[in-house]
């Protein structure tokens, strides 16, 4: 197998497992945010979410929903990262 294809396979995993990891953060920050924000419940965040026409709990499930999507998605990228992966070291291995 060509070698420069090899290279470019590996710095596909790299930068796939990069990529995730950087997810990760956001999810976890994006995490801790909600929670401050679910504990003290702010007036301004019922406005931004339509001007007070939703309730807590409709919020709650918009944005538990919306960090499931967001898992699963998550969850599709790493596992195509971990495909990458193997398939770099199996190339690497073939040569």
């Amino acid at each position: 197998m060509d070698d420069v294809f090899r290279k470019r396979v590996k710095s596909a995993a790299i930068a796939g497992w990069w990529t995730a990891l950087i997810a990760w953060l956001v999810m976890l920050f994006s995490w801790g945010v909600w929670e401050v924000i679910l504990h003290t419940q702010p007036a301004w965040m019922l406005w931004w979410f339509g001007g007070g026409e939703l309730e807590w709990l409709t919020i709650q499930k918009l944005w538990l929903t919306m960090f499931g999507v967001f898992k699963i998605g998550l969850l599709l990228m790493v596992t195509v990262v971990v495909w990458l992966s193997f398939w770099a070291r199996g190339l690497k291995r073939s040569e």
